[in-house]
């Protein structure tokens, strides 16, 4: 993630899968972008999201999805960057090992 002098975070989330769950996510997104959109505008319901870029590579297995959340940083009191990430003194270990959910939904073990 990068933060931008207004206080807007760029995200790029690369995901590399095998060959079953790449059936599976092309068969469930394809190229369809609108979805994997959506899905982020429900994980950051409060902020503005900007600059949607999505990519994939076939031979690969590959996607990567970068996007813009403006305005979600604010300067503290102390000058130092900060965000308000609705939660209480959030674990960011689980804030990072849950940056995979934007695609939850197509796991088939969830459904």
């Amino acid at each position: 993630m990068e933060i931008d002098n207004k206080g807007s975070v760029t995200c790029i989330f690369s995901t590399k899968y095998n060959a079953a769950m790449w059936d599976i996510y092309t068969r469930s997104v394809g190229n369809n972008t609108s979805i994997l959109k959506n899905n982020l505008i429900k994980t950051f319901p409060k902020y503005v999201l900007s600059e949607f870029n999505y990519s994939q590579d076939a031979a690969e297995r590959t996607n990567k999805i970068k996007f813009k959340i403006d305005g979600m940083m604010n300067v503290n009191k102390n000058g130092k960057w900060e965000a308000d990430l609705d939660s209480k003194n959030p674990d960011l270990q689980k804030l990072i090992a849950a940056a995979p959910a934007i695609t939850d939904s197509l796991d088939p073990a969830s459904a």
